[in-house]
């Protein structure tokens, strides 16, 4: 095996990336692997990491932070790695500053070599009023959005295919926005505010 991608997606997006990563590349001869990191024990993610020549990680940007479940996998993979040519990847609304690169530290000392960074724009299903990303279910607008990501795809695994060093959110101004946006989500997350909407589970499909 070439490369594994190990994805955590919430709404889809994120798989619907690493389904779109993995083609991209296969169709550049490479052999990959996709798993999601719920279903992964700790034996077989080292035996995947080691048979891998590259090791890819993407997961849904929240408030520039990544999920739980992403940053548990990462913080409990057995280390040190041995040099892994890495990728991350973040899928996101429209902006998460640095969401991609954050935690490149923290793989960094673990023995990966972050060599790609990157941000995909997908839809969202964000639906409040106030929010300046309106939700929409028109097709031809969605269609739209997942048509510019998949060029983005593309680039990016040609970039892996290549070997070529590409970074995304590693300036200053996307440093910054995140620095701004983790510490109110955490915030959020830890205290959530009071909604006014109501959940009706029998009606939940």
């Amino acid at each position: 095996m070439d490369i594994c991608i190990f994805y955590f997606s919430g709404t889809g997006n994120t798989w619907w990336a690493s389904n779109k990563l993995e083609e991209e590349l296969t169709n550049r001869g490479r052999t990959v692997e996709m798993h999601s990191v719920e279903v992964l024990s700790a034996e077989k993610t080292a035996e995947l990491i080691e048979d891998a020549e590259t090791i890819i990680f993407g997961y849904p940007s929240y408030g520039s932070y990544m999920p739980v479940s992403m940053k548990n996998f990462i913080d409990n993979l057995q280390k040190p790695v041995k040099n892994k040519d890495t990728c991350i990847f973040c899928t996101q609304a429209s902006f998460s500053g640095d969401g991609a690169w954050f935690y490149h530290k923290k793989l960094e000392e673990n023995g990966f070599i972050v060599k790609w960074a990157y941000h995909f724009n997908l839809p969202s299903n964000l639906s409040i009023t106030i929010s300046p990303f309106p939700y929409t279910d028109d097709n031809v607008e969605l269609s739209k959005k997942f048509k510019k990501c998949e060029k983005r795809v593309e680039k990016a695994a040609e970039d892996i295919s290549m070997g070529i060093a590409s970074y995304t959110g590693n300036n200053f101004g996307s440093l910054l926005l995140g620095l701004i946006q983790r510490p109110v989500y955490r915030l959020i997350y830890k205290t959530p505010l009071k909604s006014p909407y109501k959940t009706i589970h029998s009606k939940c499909t």
